[in-house]
Protein backbone atom coordinates (compact mmCIF):
# COMPACT_ATOMS: atom_id res chain seq x y z
CA UNK A 1 0.00 0.00 0.00
CA UNK A 2 1.35 3.42 -0.97
CA UNK A 3 1.68 5.96 1.82
CA UNK A 4 -0.09 9.31 1.32
CA UNK A 5 2.07 12.32 0.43
CA UNK A 6 1.80 15.57 2.42
CA UNK A 7 2.50 18.76 0.45
CA UNK A 8 3.82 21.47 2.78
CA UNK A 9 4.66 25.03 1.70
CA UNK A 10 7.08 27.15 3.72
CA UNK A 11 8.54 30.61 3.64
CA UNK A 12 11.90 30.66 5.40
CA UNK A 13 14.00 33.75 6.15
CA UNK A 14 17.53 33.09 7.34
CA UNK A 15 19.84 35.67 8.89
CA UNK A 16 23.39 34.33 8.84
CA UNK A 17 26.81 35.95 9.16
CA UNK A 18 28.25 36.85 5.76
CA UNK A 19 31.93 37.66 5.27
CA UNK A 20 32.37 39.59 1.99
CA UNK A 21 36.12 39.07 2.21
CA UNK A 22 35.81 35.29 1.64
CA UNK A 23 35.55 35.93 -2.12
CA UNK A 24 31.85 35.19 -2.64
CA UNK A 25 29.15 37.59 -3.73
CA UNK A 26 25.97 37.69 -1.63
CA UNK A 27 24.23 35.76 -4.42
CA UNK A 28 26.88 33.01 -4.41
CA UNK A 29 26.75 32.80 -0.62
CA UNK A 30 22.94 32.59 -0.68
CA UNK A 31 23.07 29.67 -3.14
CA UNK A 32 25.52 27.80 -0.88
CA UNK A 33 23.29 28.29 2.17
CA UNK A 34 20.25 27.31 0.08
CA UNK A 35 21.98 24.09 -1.03
CA UNK A 36 23.01 23.32 2.57
CA UNK A 37 19.41 23.71 3.73
CA UNK A 38 18.12 21.35 1.03
CA UNK A 39 20.87 18.78 1.69
CA UNK A 40 20.07 18.83 5.40
CA UNK A 41 16.39 18.13 4.80
CA UNK A 42 17.14 15.24 2.42
CA UNK A 43 19.50 13.69 4.99
CA UNK A 44 17.21 14.16 8.00
CA UNK A 45 14.11 12.70 6.32
CA UNK A 46 15.94 9.54 5.20
CA UNK A 47 14.30 8.93 1.83
CA UNK A 48 10.82 10.15 2.77
CA UNK A 49 11.10 13.37 0.74
CA UNK A 50 9.51 12.74 -2.66
CA UNK A 51 10.15 16.19 -4.14
CA UNK A 52 11.68 19.47 -3.03
CA UNK A 53 11.22 22.64 -5.08
CA UNK A 54 12.81 25.86 -3.88
CA UNK A 55 14.43 29.03 -5.11
CA UNK A 56 16.15 32.07 -3.64
CA UNK A 57 13.69 35.00 -3.66
CA UNK A 58 15.88 37.86 -2.43
CA UNK A 59 19.19 38.68 -0.78
CA UNK A 60 19.82 41.71 1.44
CA UNK A 61 23.15 42.40 3.14
CA UNK A 62 22.49 44.21 6.42
CA UNK A 63 25.12 46.51 7.87
CA UNK A 64 27.16 47.36 4.82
Amino acid sequence: MTKPIAQISFTVDIEIEYDPFKGRTPEQFAEIVHDDLIDSLWEMRDGAVQGLFTDVKSIHVIGE
